[in-house]
């Protein structure tokens, strides 16, 4: 379903090219639903003695949708993953920038900044691929900083925060927002969230990381 749009050639030329996808003498399977799909093709006029018609089946097999992928994090240690939303019937391969293959299954583990592709493929043999890089400032510089809580929502840092997150159990980011060097910051947490991870990115660098529990 994904394929690029297919010229469309008959043994004699000058007839017409009818049926769902086609435009004058191309077949885009874009256009139609998946399934076996009729295409005819009309050579002069009806009650012509050289009047002549024949029709072509064609199979459009369904493609996978583009992945789609976020960071995980799911230690203390500044360890990200990447993971790519689950397809059913659909499984993944990932490949460096050198088309080099590197893992297989839903999850990239340790991650780093560079060029990566997630190809998904269906059970019939079809793919579709998403070529990225994710970026993630200063997360493996960790600083053992000492925070206060002025209650249940507020912390106080003895250095400026440029910008904090917040993650679930699971490493999903859930929030994150920038701050400019404050010193206290309102965070997004909830009586009955259960675990969460906060990470502040430092004014002059590095990151301090608090697991916390609402």
């Amino acid at each position: 379903a994904n394929d690029d749009a297919v010229p469309l050639e008959a043994a004699t030329e000058g007839g017409t090219w009818t049926g769902n996808g086609v435009f004058g003498a191309v077949f885009d399977p874009a256009f139609v639903t998946p399934g076996t799909v009729n295409l005819t093709y009309e050579l002069g006029e009806s009650g012509e003695a050289c009047y002549d018609v024949d029709q072509q089946a064609v199979t459009v097999y369904p493609a996978p949708s583009e992945p789609m992928v976020e960071l995980i994090q799911p230690m203390l240690d500044g360890t990200f993953h990447v993971v790519v939303w689950d397809q059913p019937g659909v499984t993944f391969e990932w490949f460096d920038e050198l088309g080099n293959l590197v893992a297989t299954g839903d999850t990239l583990y340790n991650y780093e900044e560079t060029a990566i592709e997630v190809v998904g493929s269906n059970t019939y043999g079809c793919a579709s691929s998403l070529s990225t890089t994710l970026f993630f400032s200063g997360v493996f510089d960790l600083r053992e900083v000492s925070l206060t809580w002025l209650n249940s929502t507020t912390v106080e840092v003895p250095y400026g925060v440029e910008s904090a997150s917040v993650w679930d159990v699971q490493g999903r980011l859930l929030w994150s927002d920038t701050f400019a060097g404050a010193s206290r910051i309102e965070l997004p947490l909830h009586n009955g969230d259960g675990w969460r991870l906060v990470s502040l990115e430092l004014s002059g660098g590095g990151v301090a990381v608090q697991a916390v529990v609402r």
